[in-house]
């Protein structure tokens, strides 16, 4: 199987918490351990992105 570089970080956009729950329980499943930061909107998404309001990612 592939492994990724886990100098990889990710970015996932997403509103649905269940979702975004899922998405880290198949990444662990999986043994994936890359980041994944989560942003709630493509607002919060390029604030995190582009460091405002916050540590830039």
């Amino acid at each position: 199987m592939y492994e990724l570089d886990n100098s990889i970080n990710f970015m996932l956009v997403d509103d649905d918490e269940i979702d975004i729950k899922d998405i880290q329980r198949t990444f662990k499943k999986n043994k994936i351990n890359n980041p994944i930061h989560v942003a709630t909107n493509g607002v919060d998404a390029l604030n995190k992105l582009l460091g405002i309001n916050g540590e830039k990612n």
